[in-house]
C-alpha cells in the first residue's frame, strides 16, 4: 500500500514547475535544495575531503577499510557534493562502508569526457589513500549512474584495478534519448522530458558522437 508520504510527495513534485525546465542558474539553485525534504541520517560524522573537492560521510559502523564512491546526478549540468550530504550518510549507514563524493566538471563549462575523467581521477586518489579496490563500490544515480559505467570502462581501459563493483541508480546510459519509454512515459514522468535530456546531452556532448562509449555505455 502506497504510504500518505509518498502520495504528498507525488502531488508536490507534480504540481511543482519541473526544475529540468528552468534556464541554468535556476536549475542549478533549485539543485542545491534536492535534500530539503529529506531526513538527515543518524551517527554520521561529515567532513571535507579537500583533494577531490568533495566530502566524507562516515557511518559509526565503518569497519576502517570499505568505501563507497558516489556520484551525484543532475544532467551533467546541476549539483554538488554538499548537494547529496543526506543521501551520502544514509548510504554510509546503510552499507556500513564510508561514503566519498567527490566533485566532478560539468557543463557547459566543461565537456565531456571531463565528467568520466575526473571520477576517473577521484578514483585513483582513493586508491593512493590506501583504500584497496575491493573494497570500494562506485555508485551514482541518474546521469551519474550512466557516469558510473563509464567511469569502470574508462578504468579497464586504462588498465587501472577496478573497484568490487559499481552500483548505477536509475541510470541515465543512453544520452542519443533513443529509448521508446521517453514517449510512452512523458506524461507520468514527474521530473524529467525528453526535450530536457536532449538539452543538457547537449550541454555535455558539445558535439560529440552522443553514442560514444564512455558518453553512452549503453
Amino acid at each position: 500500500m502506497v504510504s500518505q508520504e509518498a502520495l504528498k510527495l507525488h502531488e508536490i513534485l507534480r504540481n511543482a514547475p519541473k526544475a529540468v525546465d528552468m534556464d541554468l542558474p535556476h536549475q542549478r539553485a533549485a539543485g542545491e535544495h534536492m535534500e530539503d525534504m529529506t531526513s538527515e541520517p543518524e551517527g554520521v560524522t561529515y567532513e571535507e575531503a579537500y583533494s577531490v573537492e568533495g566530502l566524507w560521510a562516515t557511518p559509526p559502523s565503518w569497519d576502517g577499510r570499505s568505501a563507497i564512491m558516489y556520484l551525484y546526478g543532475g544532467g551533467y549540468v546541476i549539483s554538488s557534493p554538499h548537494s547529496r550530504r543526506k543521501f551520502a550518510g544514509h548510504l554510509a549507514n546503510a552499507s556500513g562502508a564510508r561514503a566519498l563524493v567527490p566533485r566532478y566538471s560539468l557543463a557547459p563549462e566543461r565537456h565531456f569526457p571531463s565528467a568520466v575523467e575526473d571520477a576517473a581521477a577521484d578514483y585513483r586518489w582513493l586508491l593512493e589513500e590506501g583504500y584497496r579496490a575491493e573494497r570500494v563500490i562506485i555508485g551514482g544515480d541518474s546521469s551519474a549512474g550512466g557516469l558510473t559505467v563509464a567511469t569502470m570502462l574508462k578504468l579497464r581501459e586504462d588498465d587501472q584495478p577496478l573497484p568490487a563493483g559499481g552500483v548505477p541508480i536509475s541510470p541515465w546510459v543512453d544520452l542519443a534519448c533513443t529509448g521508446e519509454t521517453l514517449e510512452t512515459n512523458a506524461t507520468a514522468d514527474l521530473t524529467a522530458t525528453k526535450a530536457s535530456l536532449q538539452r543538457m546531452a547537449a550541454q555535455y556532448l558539445h558535439g560529440a558522437d552522443p553514442r560514444t562509449p564512455l558518453a553512452s555505455p549503453l
